[in-house]
């Protein structure tokens, strides 16, 4: 049998004491027990004893105790349960090895085996996704694991860790906060008092110590359907969302990756559009437009022509998603808002806004009167004769409301939110996922003269200098705020996209001349984006100076 060295237990375990929160290991506990991947607003059962020995086993350093007993706790997890164990249960985004030899160190292997199938038992054993544990780690499978014939004493293990245990006792630390005291006592106890102790928690999950179905009609709204991932596995159960950031964090990325609307958007289910001042009610919804259409008798036509001007009701993308998911109800559709905060929302919507309020089931709680050329639209026929809205349900008694299939999902850039501020009533009928400045692995470089330049590098540096003066992320560049040629941004476009987004949008109201990034070589005077260009093309080695002054190294060097 093969065990983790215990070398390597004490240096993952020194990891996850820093990188972890006690009450991110009381969720795990939860997961490893009960035994099916997680949907949202719906109850699990676990026998606490179950717990009791988990934590037992992870934490407790030898007098280990053996529980038993019949006692059951009911779980349930919100529809935000990863965002909330991302954001508030983990510091930054750990690495999975140290996350992997921890949550196993007392496991025995008939033979040696690699991260990536400790990743892939892990997966089985916490039930679940791949996509939720690449959301919560940095997922890499490049470490080689330690592995002994013989599995370590405790006894070691606890003179090893020395300052991670309190003096005289087996209890470990977990960021500076005791992990354990009697694991068999979970109502007191460190591992789910300060789960349920704290209102903040409830964005994650409750905890009942009892069987809830007893007492309460809980429904299970909230299932996967179709191939691939659900949305539910992902976190994205909620039909409104608002995905938020800096320019260039990859919103739009996000929702185009996800596989339930790649799966839909190949049924030609997913309906786009973008916001502006000058988009409307009827530029979202529909209204009648001059259209042209055959002449019944070509010889009455005008100049000889077969066509002539007509009006007739053109659908716009708000109400071509609205039929598209009453005529679909097995299939998810999709409407993707880019740049909400551009337009004016509460001109745009109009009395669609009340249609945005959701009961459990996810249709609209309050439907509105179709007006008299949207109801004649929504009971006519299309060009080919067919019945615009084949399920009546979607005009029933002459009103609109939202079906649960149909899923409104848009983008907002937070350096544009002042442009139209979207009231606090608009604000609640949507969930907010915020999307961090992050690298995206794609190894860009800034390729300047005969030198390369790490790309995340130089966002991580001029994003220090951006916040220093700002004291703000809604100005910062995300990965994607320039898009790079077979993995290259050249000079041209880093002076003439990103340089002058700062010179124009963010520097403009600011002192940034007292950064040092941002001086001149020999003179250190202030350089202003002039300097940026010479006999009419880019000056790239000013370009390059300001990278060495924000302290970035060269990652390659090559002959012209």
């Amino acid at each position: 049998m093969k065990y983790f060295s215990i070398s390597s237990v004490v240096e993952a375990y020194n990891k996850v004491s820093s990188s972890t929160k006690e009450k991110f290991w009381g969720i795990m506990g939860i997961l490893h027990s009960i035994e099916e991947s997680v949907c949202p607003n719906k109850s699990y059962s676990v026998e606490t004893w179950k717990l009791s020995q988990y934590f037992e086993d992870l934490f407790r350093l030898h007098e280990k105790r053996g529980y038993s007993g019949t006692d059951e706790y009911s779980f349930v997890f919100s529809t935000h349960w990863v965002d909330v164990i991302s954001e508030d249960y983990l510091v930054g985004k750990p690495g999975i090895t140290p996350i992997l030899v921890w949550a196993y160190r007392n496991h025995s292997f008939t033979n040696e085996i690699s991260v990536s199938e400790l990743f892939k038992l892990f997966l089985e054993d916490y039930h679940i996704s791949k996509e939720v544990a690449e959301r919560l780690f940095k997922i890499s499978f490049t470490e080689q694991l330690k592995f002994e014939d013989n599995c370590y004493f405790d006894s070691d293990l606890l003179l090893q860790l020395g300052g991670s245990v309190a003096s005289g006792s087996t209890t470990l630390k977990l960021n500076g906060t005791f992990a354990v005291a009697n694991a068999g006592d979970l109502s007191r106890g460190p591992y789910f008092q300060p789960l349920y102790a704290s209102l903040q928690t409830l964005k994650c999950l409750t905890i009942y110590p009892f069987n809830i179905h007893d007492y309460y009609n809980l429904k299970d709204y909230s299932k996967p359907e179709g191939d691939g991932v659900s949305e539910v596995e992902i976190g994205f159960a909620t039909n409104q969302i608002v995905f938020y950031g800096a320019p260039g964090t990859g919103k739009s990325h996000r929702i185009k990756d996800d596989a339930g609307v790649k799966t839909a958007d190949e049924k030609n289910l997913v309906f786009r559009t973008t916001f502006h001042p000058d988009s409307d009610y009827s530029t979202f919804m529909g209204a009648y437009k001059p259209t042209m259409r055959p002449v019944a008798d070509k010889y009455k036509a005008v100049a000889g022509k077969d066509e002539e001007i007509t009006y007739s009701f053109v659908p716009q993308a708000f109400l071509q998603a609205y039929v598209a998911a009453w005529n679909n109800q097995d299939e998810n559709v999709y409407l993707i808002i880019e740049e909400i905060n551009r337009g004016n929302c509460a001109q745009i919507f109009g009395d669609l806004f009340q249609l945005l309020d959701r009961d459990c089931d996810g249709y609209s709680e309050y439907p509105i009167m179709a007006d008299k050329d949207l109801s004649k639209y929504l009971n006519g026929k299309d060009e080919n004769g067919r019945d615009v809205l084949t399920n009546k349900d979607g005009i029933k008694d002459g009103k609109l409301r939202l079906p649960k299939n149909l899923y409104i999902w848009a983008t907002m850039n937070t350096s544009d939110q002042s442009l139209f501020p979207i009231d606090s009533a608009f604000k609640r009928r949507w969930d907010w996922k915020y999307i961090p400045i992050e690298d995206a692995g794609k190894n860009w470089k800034i390729k300047i003269k005969s030198n390369e330049y790490d790309w995340y590098q130089f966002l991580d540096a001029i994003n220090k200098e951006v916040f220093s003066l700002t004291h703000s992320e809604d100005k910062q560049l995300g990965y994607f705020f320039a898009k790079a040629k077979n993995g290259i941004i050249d000079a041209e476009t880093l002076v003439n996209k990103v340089f002058f987004y700062l010179w124009t949008d963010v520097f403009k109201d600011y002192d940034y001349e007292s950064q040092k990034a941002f001086r001149k070589p020999e003179s250190n005077d202030a350089i202003s984006f002039k300097d940026f260009f010479a006999n009419g093309s880019v000056n790239e080695a000013m370009a390059e100076h300001v990278l060495v002054n924000l302290g970035l190294e060269k990652t390659e060097e090559t002959d012209e």
